[in-house]
Parts: structure tokens; sequence; C-alpha cells
């Protein structure tokens, strides 16, 4: 097991098959509600090959439904109700799950914005899902940085991992994916690049030359175009824009002089300074807020004396094990304001969350035991 993950590449992606039957039973509720949930696993690496893989062998319900368009709220709020699962678990936060009816089998504009926010780790997935009684379809998407946008946006393949040993001619029967992309064994096909001679395109700046069917045409000269000009109306024309353009500039500083002066008598009324009345409920929030500011701090500091060899695992994790605390005080604080907190509240709470996700990272690499 690699309890220090690192790498830049994605990571091969294994599901244990009780976690894709527990997907889909969550997933397929009958009522069309886009439902949502979190996978959890470890993180592997071969002795021998040295290739890093991921086991996703837990899956963790939400009991809200998405919505699409503030998935952002919804998935921080039920992120916390799941704090005590993670940290019974003891592993690692491999992805999320949710199914769309609607928008079929893609990656909205909303999930990308979740995945570059929350799962971009080389060892984390987004699961998407289109329940369906004939046709039921699926995907496991991975952030690739250095992959194109259309390639991030096409399902990954990922390995199914029985807990009984299969054989081959079972193997097919024993699955639990019921997603109809997917078969056993398939590869993605590599498409050849085109031999086919591409035609030249012409640049925008080059002009053709004029051939037999494309006769010459001359420039058209507007009558007087060819005769020399007078100079003389043309220097008198001149000196009268000069004059024209000082009398204008003279205006302009008499007026500019006139404003400036009324300005001086024009009374200054002062606005008053809106304040924002916060709840009783929002007032514990941002108090919770700022002591994880400062249980964070705290923690940072010890990660650089164990980063540096100064310090054990032990005071390293009574840091993390603080600000693990007052984060679960701030999730609480939050999930009390209920489905409308306000965009100050959330705001908040967003950013809590990000740093706490900080603190994760550095633990979970650090090699420690949890508190």
């Amino acid at each position: 097991m690699d309890t220090h993950p690192t790498g830049k590449a994605p990571y091969e992606f294994f599901i244990q098959r009780s976690v894709i039957a527990d997907i889909n039973c969550h997933l397929d509720g009958g009522d069309r509600d886009p439902r949502f949930g979190f996978v959890l696993g470890h993180t592997c690496r071969c002795p021998t090959t040295g290739v890093q893989y991921s086991v996703a062998d837990t899956a963790i319900a939400a009991r809200e439904v998405l919505v699409e368009e503030a998935s952002g709220a919804y998935l921080i709020r039920a992120w916390a109700e799941a704090r005590s699962a993670f940290a019974d678990h003891a592993g690692v936060l491999l992805g999320w799950y949710h199914s769309h009816h609607l928008l079929g089998l893609m990656l909205s504009e909303s999930d990308e914005e979740v995945n570059e926010r929350y799962f971009s780790q080389p060892w984390q997935a987004s699961i998407v899902a289109v329940p369906d009684s004939k046709r039921c379809l699926g995907g496991v998407f991975r952030l690739d940085p250095d992959a194109g946008v259309a390639e991030r946006r096409r399902p990954s393949r990922f390995y199914e991992l029985h807990d009984e040993p299969t054989d081959a001619a079972s193997e097919a029967s024993a699955s639990a994916v019921i997603w109809t992309n997917y078969e056993v064994g398939r590869e993605e096909p590599i498409e050849e690049p085109s031999q086919e001679p591409r035609e030249e395109q012409q640049s925008p700046a080059t002009v053709p030359e004029s051939g037999p069917d494309l006769p010459y045409l001359p420039p058209l000269v507007m009558p007087g175009e060819g005769e020399e000009p007078d100079l003389q109306p043309a220097r008198r024309r001149l000196k009268l824009v000069r004059l024209l353009g000082v009398f204008l500039l003279v205006m302009v500083i008499v007026a500019l002089v006139t404003v400036v002066r009324g300005l001086d008598r024009t009374p200054v009324t002062v606005l008053p300074q809106v304040r924002t009345v916060r709840t009783m409920d929002q007032r514990q929030l941002f108090a919770a807020v700022d002591g994880l500011s400062i249980a964070i701090e705290r923690y940072d500091e010890r990660a650089i004396d164990f980063n540096a060899g100064r310090i054990s695992c032990d005071l390293l994790a009574t840091g993390y094990a603080a600000a693990d605390a007052a984060f679960m005080e701030t999730a609480t604080s939050f999930g009390v304001l209920g489905g409308e907190p306000g965009r100050e509240a959330l705001d908040a709470y967003e950013t809590a969350s990000t740093e706490i996700a900080v603190v994760n990272t550095h633990f979970d690499g650090s090699g420690c035991p949890r508190p």
C-alpha cells in the first residue's frame, strides 16, 4: 500500500465489484432525481514495476439530491456529514459519483469546475452514470492536465476488482458493470493518422496570381487623380485648422477652470456605510472559521518542522487532530444554516474546505498514522 501518493500521471483505477453495485443501487432510485456520493479507497504501488494505482473499496451515498447549478455547495455540505465515515475508513478520498438523467454521459461545466477544485489529484476520478432500464450508461472520467479537452471529456478505462478469483469463462457474467458502453477486456482503439495528402491552404495574406480563369483587372482611378495637385489651397487650409485648434484649446481650459471653481462650492454628501447584519448562526459559523484558521496556521508551522526532520509524527498528528476538530465544528455550524446560508457564509465555508483539503493532502503524504 502506498501511504505517500505522488506523481502527475493518472493512476490505474480499480473499483471493487461491491462498490460498483452500491453505486448502481443508489443512483437507480426510480425517481430520476440527480443523486451523488463519494468514493473512498487506498493508493498502492507495485514493488516490481513501480506502477501506481488506486483501489476504490467504499462508496458513501449522500442523503440530499444534487442541484447541478449549485453542485459545489451540496458537495461541501455532504462531505461535512461524511467526515466521520472517512475518518473511520482511514483511507484516501478517491473521487465522487453522480447521475445525469437529462445531460447524458458527459461532464457539464459545473462538473469540470468541481473536478478541478476538489478532485484534481492523479489518484482521483469522477464517476458519471445515466440510469436507464434499457440502456444504462456510465463512465470514469480522469482529470489529466497533459490531455486535451476532448480526451478529458471521454470516459477512461478502469479495472473491476473481484472479491474472489474468477476464471475467464465466468468473468463477464460475474461483472457488476451494467453500463452498456463498456465491455469486459475492451481496449480503446488507436486511430492511425491519415496518410492522404492535405490540400495546401492559402494564407489570408496571400493574393493569388491572375490566370486564364481570373483575368487581370486594372485598378480604378477617379477623375483628376493623375493631375498635379495645387499646394497653395492645402497650405491655407492647414493654417486655418491650426488657428481653430488653438481657439478650441483655450475654450476647453476656460471650461475646466469654471467646473473646478464650481466643485469647490458644491456641498459634499457623505453616504452612510451599509453594514451587513449577521444572524446568530452566521456569527457562530464565522467564529468557527476563525478558530479553524488559527488551527491550520499552527499545523502549517508543524508541517515545516516535520518536513525539515525536526519533529516526529506524534506532534504532526496532534496538530492535524486540532485542525480536523476545528473543521468539524465549522462544518456543523455551516450545516445549521440550511439550504440558503447566504453568499458570505458559503464563500467562507468553501475557503475553509479548500484550506483543510490542503492539510489533508499534506498529512496523507506524510506517512503518519491518523490520530
